[in-house]
Formats: structure tokens, sequence, C-alpha cells
């Protein structure tokens, strides 16, 4: 690849180039290099990024605590919405969950699964203010710093390749283009010659 990239830069003046070669040349450098750019880039953008998780993940699990609760009563069977079909939906079961911590009793309807059963003992997490919420993230900072690496390194790779092949596209085009014209130029001489040189002799 590198060989290739190397034989066709523009300013090579060793081999007998067009202008369309030439220019197919500089983009395709450009794209190697906004490729090579973007490796260093992506380790930027995701360590930027497992910064930004971690400290997002810290904040979300502030104060929060996970406590162990009762389920008070059978678990029951979610209704599927009437404009979703219950054949696609998978079944859903809440019950009410019972706790005590820190001297305080509470208890909310939470999502249970299907083999629950009264009694049974779940886990629901409280927020600082003592009432139910969301359990922490579970994907982890390096996780999400690795996905937006990728993302930019992909995204760059991709667009530098959409760019390559649409130049190529288009001076492939107008190579075709010019090529016809020429055909033609030389058709249209070819049917004229013959005529001019009667029409010359009759003069004579």
């Amino acid at each position: 690849m590198f060989a290739v990239l190397f034989a066709s830069r523009p300013w090579n003046r060793n081999a007998p180039m067009r202008v369309s070669d030439r220019v197919d040349g500089l983009v395709r450098l450009v794209a190697a290099a906004a490729v090579l750019c973007a490796v260093p880039l992506s380790g930027v953008f995701g360590v930027a990024e497992y910064r930004s998780a971690t400290a997002r993940m810290h904040a979300e699990s502030a104060g929060k605590a996970e406590v162990p609760a009762v389920l008070t009563d059978t678990p029951k069977l979610v209704p599927v919405p009437p404009a979703m079909s219950s054949d696609t939906v998978p079944n859903r079961y809440r019950a009410t969950a019972h706790w005590v911590y820190d001297g305080h009793a509470g208890e909310t309807t939470i999502e249970v699964s299907r083999t629950a059963r009264r009694g049974d003992q779940v886990p629901v997490w409280l927020g600082p203010d003592g009432r139910p919420t969301r359990a922490p993230v579970d994907r982890s900072a390096a996780d999400q710093a690795i996905g937006a690496g990728l993302a930019v390194l992909v995204g760059t790779t991709g667009a530098a390749g959409v760019i390559v092949v649409a130049t190529r596209w288009m001076l492939g085009r107008r190579r075709a283009g010019t090529a016809a014209d020429r055909s033609t130029d030389r058709a249209g001489r070819a049917m004229t010659g013959p005529a001019a040189v009667c029409s010359a002799t009759a003069g004579r």
C-alpha cells in the first residue's frame, strides 16, 4: 500500500502522470494521513471519555445504598398495552417489596422475575433521601472509553475511504468522458478527410 502511495505521489517527476492521477494520489495521501492521525486522536478521546465516565459513575453512585427487601405479596403479571402484541412483548411481573434501613421502613413496587415468590429477599437501591432509585450503571468506564476511541477511529477511516472512492469514481468518469470526446473527434476527422480531398480534386 505504501509503495503504491509513494509511486503515485503528486510531485513525482520520474513518471508520466496525468493531472487526474496527481489529484488521485493527493487525495489518497491526505486520506492516509487522516487515518494515521486518527490513531492517537482516538486514544485522546478514549482517555477523556474514561475520565468523564468515571466522574459520572462516582457522582451517580454517591449516597446510594443497596438494601435487602422482602416481597410482601405474590408477583402479578403486568398487563400488555393494547397497542402492543402479547406475542412479541415478554411477560413482566411486579410485586411489593418492604425493607428497613437506618431505622426507617419503606416499601415500593418493583419488577421481579417470573419465579419470584412471596417472602423472597430481593435487593433494592435507595438514594441519599432514602427513596428507591435505579441501580448504578453496570457498564464500566473502560468499556465506554474503548467505545469512544473506536467510534473516532472507525468514523475517520470510513470517511477517508468514502472520499477516496468518490474521488476515483469522479475522476474515472471524467477520464471516460475525455476519451469519448477524443474518439468522436478522430472519427469525425476520418469521415471528413476523404470528402475534403474529393472536393479539392473536383475543384481542380
